[in-house]
């Protein structure tokens, strides 16, 4: 399974800000050293093109092959951006993290992968019951309307994580969530620009379309 290369949350935090639940709180907002402000001069459009790059794959925790194969795929879209964009949404981390059932996406990445979240089946069965069954892919594609929710025996003994981050969450507009059995799902394909990915996009066609 991939995992993300940037491996510690400070790390992501004083280079990107705090992006996708992750803490604020960090000791300094520059690179260490006595020299490290001195250091961040002015970035040229290619440094600005892998700047934006490497912030959009901290925002949905993705591997650089990940990426790669994302922007493949978009790439064959009209447009590239939005297309890009909604198909990073549409992960099932990251859906797990905006119903607010994870305080942030790295923990949402682990509930997916540890069997703690169970994805319904397309079809329903003949009593038009929705069929769940776990997923362990962080991902996994999620269709709109496809509901997802905790694992039974997770909902009956609530982490405490999960309570907290229930008591605050930070939901989107085409979500929909239902605490009674802990399900939610996407009602509609956002727009690019309801999508929170603080990215200058076109940076990121411009500097990754001359590399596929």
């Amino acid at each position: 399974m991939a995992r993300y290369v940037f491996k510690k949350k400070k790390r992501i935090v004083r280079k990107f800000g705090p992006i996708n639940g992750l803490s604020p709180n960090v000791k300094r907002t520059s690179r260490p050293g006595m020299h490290g402000k001195k250091r961040e001069g002015k970035l040229s459009e290619f440094g600005k093109g892998l700047f934006n790059k490497n912030k959009l794959r901290a925002c949905f925790g993705i591997s650089e092959k990940q990426f790669r194969n994302s922007f493949k795929k978009a790439a064959k879209k009209t447009d590239t951006g939005e297309s890009l964009l909604q198909g990073l949404e549409f992960r099932l981390d990251n859906l797990v993290y905006r119903l607010g059932l994870a305080p942030s996406l790295p923990a949402a990445r682990q509930f997916v992968v540890h069997g703690h979240i169970q994805v319904a089946k397309l079809n329903p069965d003949a009593e038009g019951n929705l069929i769940y069954e776990s997923v362990d892919r962080p991902s996994f594609v999620v269709r709109v309307k496809q509901r997802i929710k905790l694992a039974p025996k997770t909902a009956k003994k609530l982490p405490v994580i999960i309570e907290q981050s229930l008591a605050n969450p930070q939901r989107v507009e085409y979500v929909e969530f239902n605490s009674d059995d802990y399900s939610g799902c996407f009602t509609r394909i956002p727009s690019a620009a309801e999508i929170p990915a603080p990215v200058e996009i076109a940076k990121i066609i411009e500097f990754s379309s001359r590399r596929l």
